[in-house]
């Protein structure tokens, strides 16, 4: 089971999602390639891709796609 393909969101919320996974996956690309390579420790990288997951508005980005599922349950 995924992601509802049918869910929609307002251009406001796209825009968001956009600017906001842009800049997660740019970090989180960094620092898998870090700890692959041996430059971040795996063990205490976690504890930094946790936190800055959360510096780049994680919590946004979840509140946005929960909002989104929300209004395509209710719509059932």
């Amino acid at each position: 089971i995924g992601w509802p393909v049918t869910i929609r969101f307002t251009p406001e919320e796209s825009d968001e999602l956009s600017l906001i996974r842009t800049d997660l996956e740019a970090f989180v690309e960094q620092m898998e390639a870090q700890m692959i390579i041996g430059e971040v420790d795996i063990e205490s990288g976690f504890d930094a891709l946790a936190k800055g997951c959360e510096a780049r508005n994680l919590k946004r980005y979840l509140e946005i796609l929960q909002k989104a599922y929300d209004r395509y349950t209710a719509a059932k």
